[in-house]
């Protein structure tokens, strides 16, 4: 009888089930709250199956940078406005450059259809804003590169 092996180590590219966890955080943080949980409960079940790794971090690269989004919680990062502002755009390249890996980060018109995380996150004064959320619950926002900056640290 034929079985293939499982391997849930990482090496060069990360074992599927780390590479499952992480899309199953990141899957928590795009969809709507309701629905976070199941998705967040199956990644935490995940990095509890495999909690010995942490004593062979040479082999656990990936599973532990899950772990760590995991306690951490990943952040999540708003940029609203309008599809054509220039200020948008520039914010959203500097959020990319800014926001720490496994940063979720999602750019476009405020309320947009589908994506729940720009749900209730308006314009500031008419203008682009960026906000820096965790779990869903947002710090005030920022329209400047220099504010945030600093919410992103």
């Amino acid at each position: 009888l034929l079985h293939r092996p499982r391997n849930i180590t990482d090496n060069a590219t990360p074992a599927g089930a780390s590479a499952l966890a992480g899309a199953l955080l990141s899957a928590s943080v795009l969809t709507t709250p309701d629905r976070a949980g199941r998705y967040r409960q199956a990644a935490d079940e995940a990095v509890r199956a495999v909690g010995g790794l942490a004593e062979h971090p040479n082999a656990a690269g990936h599973w532990l940078a899950v772990a760590e989004a995991a306690v951490h919680g990943p952040l999540q990062v708003a940029v609203v406005g309008k599809p054509d502002d220039p200020v948008r755009a520039a914010l959203l390249t500097y959020t990319q450059h800014l926001a720490p890996g496994g940063a979720v980060v999602v750019s476009g018109e405020p309320d947009q259809p589908g994506v729940p995380l720009l749900a209730e996150r308006p314009l500031v004064a008419g203008a682009a804003a960026v906000y820096v959320c965790h779990g869903f619950v947002c710090d005030r926002p920022v329209s400047s590169e220099e504010e945030l900056a600093l919410a992103l640290r």
